[in-house]
């Protein structure tokens, strides 16, 4: 039978959709704990001085647009100013990655103050599905992981952010002025049969650039590729019948060609430690999302963040099947819940889906907390992978 309370919740990949200043003013309002809150205001705060650390460790970081937004951040995110609002069109990952972690812990910190619990009651309820994330979310899943009680959060919380902003300002060069400094775009492709998923991998094998960054679904997986060739991608991936959405972020995650990038940060990462390292190890069951196993306790979790995000490849239809299938060892007559934080929904639908569901999955709000693209506020708001389909139709072969 279905369980009543949580046994993972899974943080959402960065949101590619700028979270409306309406639904971060509604998540202030809603939840109980203001100590938190003002740790994670300061730790936005803080983000142009991180970024002055940050371009002293590597200069090459000062050639890429956008430091000057830092400072509109926690205006946005506290309603003290809606200057940010003004440059959607300039915002990157360096921005997005920390908005969509602030969304996350809000979303977090909400859902414990209407559920009446304390953070340390919470870990005992997921004390064998812990949290999981997908790229942007491993971060929040980390930080909320490493948090003994909610007076916790805050502290891990800001190295969360720090490190979100690294990572997306390394994703943004590279975009930009990489080796191989080709616009980059993720797209999500499902298919309906085995067959094309072979026929998939062979029209991607074609592009040298594209490649498989995330599988997401027994069904689905994320391809990033040049931005020049999408138009041609999408032509051979619907000749076959696939469903092609074009979802962000721009840039280059989950790529083996951030070696480099990983050394940088790791050297600048150790030269203060206190900013940008999480604790030893996590405190609930943690699974790094290229394999689905536990976090080594001998890698630091910032360079699991790193390899996690930056260099491996994503099986996160494996990590949560795998996450799933442990609670279902330890209640195998339950159903386990599944709560979503973030603007994005990306749990596996197999998981979830048809009367065999291995798992029940829901938003940890009610939808009277979402926000929709627009900033209204109602069930549809979140962003689907499937939700904006490309527009040019598709010949299907038969």
């Amino acid at each position: 039978m279905p369980s009543e309370t949580p046994s993972i919740f899974v943080c959402s990949p960065q949101t590619t959709v700028f979270p409306p200043q309406e639904y971060f003013l509604q998540l202030r309002e809603n939840h109980r704990h203001d100590t938190i809150l003002k740790t994670i205001d300061a730790a936005i705060a803080e983000l142009p001085k991180i970024w002055t650390t940050l371009v002293k460790g590597y200069p090459a970081l000062g050639e890429i647009p956008g430091a000057g937004l830092l400072r509109d951040m926690k205006g946005w995110t506290t309603g003290d100013s809606d200057n940010l609002g003004n440059c959607k069109s300039l915002l990157s990952n360096k921005h997005l990655g920390p908005l969509t972690i602030v969304v996350q812990l809000m979303e977090y910190l909400n859902y414990l103050a209407e559920s009446g619990v304390d953070h340390s009651e919470m870990m005992k309820s997921v004390a064998h599905g812990g949290f999981r994330g997908l790229c942007t979310g491993f971060l929040t899943a980390s930080a909320l992981s490493c948090s003994k009680d909610t007076a916790a959060i805050g502290k891990h919380a800001a190295v969360a952010l720090r490190l979100a902003l690294c990572i997306g300002a390394m994703v943004d060069l590279d975009n930009q002025f990489g080796v191989l400094p080709a616009r980059m775009i993720s797209l999500t492709t499902r298919w309906t049969s085995a067959t094309n998923r072979s026929r998939v991998m062979t029209i991607l094998a074609g592009y040298e650039e594209a490649y498989l960054s995330v599988v997401m679904d027994a069904h689905s997986i994320t391809i990033t590729a040049p931005e020049a060739d999408l138009p041609s991608i999408f032509h051979e991936l619907g000749r076959i019948g696939a469903q092609i959405t074009a979802i962000g972020p721009k840039g280059r995650y989950h790529h083996p060609l951030h070696s480099t990038t990983v050394t940088i940060l790791d050297k600048i990462f150790a030269s203060s430690p206190d900013l940008f390292h999480f604790p030893d190890s996590a405190l609930v069951p943690l699974r790094s999302n290229d394999s689905g196993a536990m976090v080594s306790p001998g890698e630091p979790l910032h360079e699991t963040a790193l390899r996690c995000l930056l260099l491996e490849m994503a099986d996160w239809h494996l990590t949560m099947s795998t996450a799933v299938a442990t609670i279902r060892y330890f209640a195998p007559s339950d159903t386990p819940l599944v709560l979503g934080l973030g603007l994005v929904d990306c749990v596996p639908e197999s998981l979830v889906d048809g009367l065999r569901a291995a798992a029940t999955y829901r938003r940890a709000l009610a939808p009277r907390s979402q926000c929709r693209e627009h900033g209204a506020v109602d069930e549809t708001s979140r962003t689907s992978y499937m939700e904006r389909r490309y527009s040019a139709p598709m010949d299907v072969e038969s």
